[in-house]
């Protein structure tokens, strides 16, 4: 069996490939094992770089760019979105892989790179009807906001979501995820300082920040399944084919997404199978559309989503067709290299540790 490495953020000793190992609430979004499974058909055992310290390995593989040398062949899943960061589009260090794939179409343009969408479980399983979805609306995310300011963050839109569900329909709305026990957070030094007052406020006054708030979830599909409606908005605004899981996530689920940030949604993924978030300028407006959807209008989305996910339009976002295509590529291209280039080699360095 030969060796080769995965390196991705602080990850160490192979917990990469756990089920339950992860951010997303109780797992990954990228299929790590099913990855790890796909080398080792070829005779290749994949494992985090602090792993294969001592030993001879055939290439690495980066998720997002890397600041690290390496003597070895070395390929790139370019996930980040450049804007938070920044590393991803360098085109110097971009230049230093073999082979770099990514959704970034704007990247793909500029540097040649490999089109691959970030991957999802597009298993299909069965949908709960309109009457067994016994919450209204729903938002699962974390209080985050990029560390220094954007015009590109959807965090204050998120926000602006919240606070007039809030209002308008305190009853028929949830808020999942972690840290929203703490107040709105603001980007820079006097943010922290903002913050840190709203915090005392809130301890001394006895209330919560956000009152609608039900706590973090050990999984989407405690809540997914049995919600009608999920507010789903990414991270960042307007980037082409910026499409992560979060939308996924509902269809999936047969929830209905209020979607918005990738600007060509339509283009991936049928305008039946989710309501555009940005038709709405005003939140009230956007909770009357919402009430207004009856039983029949519903089955009939729900009836989309299924003939999407069912269907080869999907396959793109398949965690199936990201494993299949990165193993396949970095195989296909060991083989093509002169004998004595594709070599296991020694590390040249212990795995960088990125700044935080």
């Amino acid at each position: 069996m030969k060796h080769a490495s995965i390196v991705f953020r602080r990850h160490k000793a192979n917990t990469i490939f756990d089920g339950n190992e992860g951010a997303n609430f109780g797992g990954w979004y990228f299929p790590f094992a099913l990855l790890r499974e796909g080398f080792r058909a070829h005779g290749i055992e994949l494992s985090t770089a602090d792993v294969n310290r001592d030993r001879e390995v055939l290439f690495e593989l980066h998720i997002n760019v890397q600041r690290r040398r390496c003597r070895v062949p070395t390929y790139c899943y370019d996930y980040e979105h450049p804007h938070v960061r920044a590393v991803n589009g360098s085109p110097h260090r971009l230049a230093s892989y073999r082979r770099v794939w990514t959704w970034n179409e704007a990247l793909i343009e500029r540097h040649g790179l490999l089109r691959l969408p970030i991957p999802n479980d597009l298993s299909l399983r069965p949908f709960r009807p309109w009457s067994g979805r016994t919450q209204f609306c729903v938002m699962i995310a974390k209080n985050k906001e990029m560390r220094k300011a954007s015009d590109i963050s959807m965090y204050q839109e998120r926000l602006r979501l919240i606070r007039g569900f809030e209002r308008h329909a305190g009853s028929d709305f949830a808020l999942y995820g972690k840290d929203w026990n703490i107040p709105p957070v603001v980007p820079g030094l006097g943010g922290r300082f903002v913050k840190l007052w709203q915090q005392w406020r809130h301890r001394r006054s006895g209330t919560q920040p956000f009152p609608s708030w039900r706590g973090t979830l050990r999984s989407k599909d405690d809540v997914l399944p049995f919600a009608r409606f999920a507010l789903c908005y990414e991270n960042l605004f307007g980037g082409r084919a910026y499409v992560t899981e979060k939308l996924f996530d509902c269809l999936v689920s047969g929830c209905l997404p209020v979607y918005a940030g990738a600007a060509d949604i339509a283009r991936h993924v049928p305008p039946d199978c989710w309501i555009d978030g940005d038709r709405f300028a005003e939140v009230p407006a956007l909770i009357d559309h919402l009430r207004g959807i009856g039983q029949a209008e519903y089955a009939a989305r729900q009836d989309a989503i299924r003939r999407f996910l069912a269907g080869d339009a999907a396959r793109a976002w398949d965690q199936q067709h990201w494993c299949r295509t990165l193993v396949d590529g970095i195989v296909g291209d060991l083989d093509s290299l002169p004998e004595n280039a594709a070599q296991p080699t020694l590390h040249s360095q212990p795995p960088h540790q990125p700044k935080p």
